[in-house]
């Protein structure tokens, strides 16, 4: 039976690859502990699964993790260093498959799992699509045997999957991740079968048969919305695989990917449900799931595992392939801006395992709100808490690149899916007329400072006419004269029957200007893009929020989105904006890497806590990044803003740089055009021009990227758990914030709100993914015209 057709086909390994800041991020990881971790890092360059004696679990988990991170950053920047090392560990695993066919270290029967097998196939999938044809050949023949075996195991009651008497492993994990195996399976039976569909098949349906039921738990009445501390352990226990954090991110999509496979269209809906519930009572507004190994509620003091963070994102990109709701990859992207990038250090030399929304301390929590997370699991450092999540973390951003672009319906079209700036080439059909289909060499060039920025210029080279789509996402004011497509050619002389707006601007003749029409379900505008050269741009203005203030509508204002305990969070775009605090970075070897030489000098756990006095960084040259992105010391002097603070959102206003492209080549592309001049002078002139624009990097060092808000804030009564601890005057120790403080009512007024006990001041909020020490849920307080907070310091303590 054929499995139901994806909504967008994902395109091969390799053929996307990052531009501007994100392949300065890439550039970084290749660098940093994604692309080094293999050097040092013992549960991988000593893993079980390379002969070695170092695993942190009976999974043997740790190395199929990391390889299917490491393999599509390898190949995304094609560095040969990370390329050889791959190849090296896949030869041994390939060469120490049992005869039998089984794949990894468990020699035993009885300690078979399958789970580990499932980021060892998503890596096997996209390693074929890139490797060298030998190597891919090599790979396709391994899966192949494991597929024989796994059939017998699955056959003779399910071994290696359901636990039986004698069987020496834990099935939950590989039950409730089932949908893993599936997808790589639905890649193997779609695109290289050879033979074997029929036991591919089989295989799938009785993984399917025995995985824990996600479409279940995605049922109003089942689900459990409120803190699980609120319910009975004899209710949770047994809900155990349901509710731990990374389960419920890789189940988001299991419910639509069995559906696939066993053509029931309520599946797909219930993935839906599934999302909707889950973003709805355990989200957090930087786009993760609330959950230190467990879910929680919607507490800012509650954590979200890194794990989880990459994971969903992995779902949601999926959800969007399967399904086409545009809502998947709003959230998608969400999480990709905000929630990972701020649990990860700038230079990606260290990691949390779990991350507050409001932390302002990154220290030590000897009392820790937390299920089941060690007191240094809000630290970063190399393996802050359990090991998993620094193996699997390198997966986020590689895997994002790699869902960026797809196909549409029978190859013909191609679609922007994730607004990432990147490029693609690829191939697809043509229809030359109604006997004639031929090749259609398409290379897409994206240029964008995206999130930061809502600009983006499109530069296409095709073979072929095609139709071409690209994302606009929910975020997006369609009737705002700002959000428009630009061509700087008439090509309705290349494309007949497209009529042509007039410009907007009569004087610049030359410029063609549409308005977006997307699809309503999947988002996606699409464009019939004609043979050869085309370039246009596009700009999305972003909703607002209302103002109070008439005489400044035309100040960009932030979107508000209700919070637990009348709290409020801020959006503009895609980016959340946090109170960053000014951090204080203290660094330390890494724990079991202490001895020298046993891990590279960048390596090292950190403590982060604020200023309460200090320097602010001045960015007003993207040079000064580069000092010490970790402690800044250059900048103007004053206090330091405290965490504990309400806010005025109506008084918010957003403020962005120019869309100047980031261009980490520009140095090597300008020097390669400057032979022809003999001035020394000249030279650095056309040098300085051509690199003057580009972003700061790494672009989510603390208080880098080029967008911030200003809001009026105040100090309240807002309480920490405990005292913070001190030691030679430096905070290593303490407490964490509580929730946001709820409102009372004042009896002279009758207004309901909070007290301020401080006068009111200015205060700039920065995107939540540079912060990582920072505060992005606040109380609210109302500082306009006429309130007594905004008086001068005297009039508001006399007053008091």
């Amino acid at each position: 039976m054929d499995l139901i057709p994806l909504t967008f086909e994902p395109l091969p390994l390799g053929t996307t690859k990052p531009r501007g800041w994100l392949r300065q991020q890439f550039e970084l990881m290749g660098k940093g502990l994604p692309g080094r971790m293999h050097e040092f890092y013992r549960l991988v360059s000593n893993a079980t699964w390379g002969g070695g004696h170092e695993e942190y679990s009976a999974l043997n988990e740790a190395w199929p993790y990391y390889i299917n991170g490491l393999v599509p950053l390898a190949f995304a920047l094609d560095d040969q260093q990370l390329l050889g090392a791959i190849n090296q560990q896949i030869s041994y695993v390939l060469l120490k498959q049992f005869p039998n066919g089984w794949l990894g270290p468990e020699a035993e029967v009885a300690t078979r799992n399958f789970w580990g097998r499932y980021p060892f196939f998503l890596a096997a999938a996209q390693y074929v699509e890139a490797a060298d044809v030998l190597d891919a050949r090599n790979m396709l023949r391994a899966m192949h045997r494991f597929v024989d075996i796994m059939h017998d195991m699955l056959k003779h009651d399910y071994q290696g999957y359901v636990w039986k008497e004698g069987d020496r492993f834990d099935q939950q994990w590989g039950r409730s991740r089932a949908a893993d195996m599936v997808m790589a399976l639905q890649w193997l039976y779609e695109h290289y079968p050879e033979n074997n569909h029929v036991k591919i098949h089989e295989c799938m349906f009785m993984i399917y048969q025995k995985a824990y039921d996600w479409s279940w738990w995605f049922e109003e009445s089942n689900f459990l919305k409120h803190d699980l501390e609120s319910y009975p352990p004899e209710l949770i226990d047994p809900l155990f695989p349901f509710l731990h954090v990374v389960n419920a991110a890789q189940g988001l999509k299991s419910p639509a990917v069995m559906g696939r496979l066993v053509h029931v269209q309520s599946l797909f809906d219930s993935s839906r449900r599934g999302v909707n519930l889950t973003l709805k009572h355990k989200g957090t507004p930087s786009g993760a799931i609330y959950g230190d190994e467990r879910l929680s509620g919607n507490s800012p003091k509650r954590g979200t595992e890194l794990c989880s963070v990459v994971e969903e994102m992995f779902s949601l990109s999926t959800l969007y392939q399967i399904l086409g709701d545009a809502s998947f990859a709003d959230r998608l992207e969400l999480a990709a801006f905000n929630a990972l990038p701020a649990m990860i250090m700038p230079n990606w030399w260290a990691h949390q395992y779990v991350a507050q929304t409001n932390q302002p301390y990154s220290y030590e929590l000897r009392n820790q709100p937390f299920w089941n997370v060690g007191p240094w699991g809000v630290t970063f450092g190399t393996e802050p808490n359990y090991p998993c999540c620094a193996v699997n973390f390198p997966q986020g951003y590689p895997k994002l690149l790699s869902n960026a672009w797809v196909r549409t319906p029978e190859h013909k079209g191609l679609a922007h899916a994730v607004l990432i700036p990147s490029e693609v080439t690829v191939i697809l059909r043509a229809i030359l007329d109604q006997d004639n289909e031929v090749e259609n060499k398409v290379h897409v060039q994206c240029d964008t400072n995206y999130p930061f920025t809502q600009d983006f210029s499109y530069h296409i080279d095709a073979d072929h006419a095609f139709n071409f789509s690209f994302r606009v996402p929910e975020w997006v004011d369609l009737d705002n004269d700002e959000t428009r497509l630009k061509f700087h050619e008439d090509i309705d002389a290349r494309i007949s029957g497209w009529t042509t707006q007039k410009p907007h601007n009569p004087v610049a003749l030359h410029v063609f200007e549409r308005t977006l029409h997307p699809d309503t379900h999947t988002g996606l505008h699409t464009l019939p893009i004609p043979q050869g050269r085309t370039s246009f741009d596009v700009t999305f203005a972003p909703k607002q929020s209302s103002s109070k203030s008439k005489s400044k509508s035309h100040l960009q204002r932030p979107i508000v989105h209700s919070r637990p305990n009348s709290a409020i969070s801020l959006t503009h775009g895609s980016l959340l904006f946090a109170h960053t605090l000014h951090g204080i970075y203290t660094p330390r070897r890494p724990a079991n890497y202490q001895s020298p030489g046993e891990a590279p000098h960048e390596a090292n756990d950190w403590t982060i806590v604020p200023r309460t006095e200090g320097y602010y960084p001045d960015l007003s040259s993207s040079s000064q990044h580069h000092c010490n992105e970790y402690n800044p010391s250059y900048g103007h002097k004053q206090n330091m803003v405290p965490w504990n603070i309400a806010i005025d959102p109506t008084t918010a206003v957003v403020h962005t740089s120019s869309n100047a492209h980031s261009n980490p080549d520009c140095l090597h592309d300008t020097l390669a055009t400057l032979s022809n001049l003999n001035s020394a002078h000249e030279n650095q002139e056309i040098l300085d021009q051509a690199c003057s624009d580009d972003f700061p990097n790494p672009i989510w060092a603390e208080f880098a990227p080029p967008v911030s808000i200003s809001v009026l804030a105040c100090e309240v009564a807002w309480n920490m758990s405990g005292p913070v601890e001190y030691e030679n005057g430096k905070a290593v120790r303490g407490g964490y914030p509580l929730e946001p403080p709820t409102p009372t009512r004042d009896p002279k007024t009758g207004r309901t709100g909070h007290k301020c006990t401080s006068r009111a001041f200015m205060i700039e909020l920065k995107p939540y993914g540079s912060a990582k020490i920072r505060v992005a849920e606040f109380p609210i307080v109302d500082l306009g015209s006429g309130s007594k907070d905004l008086m001068g310091d005297d009039e508001w303590e006399e007053e008091l």
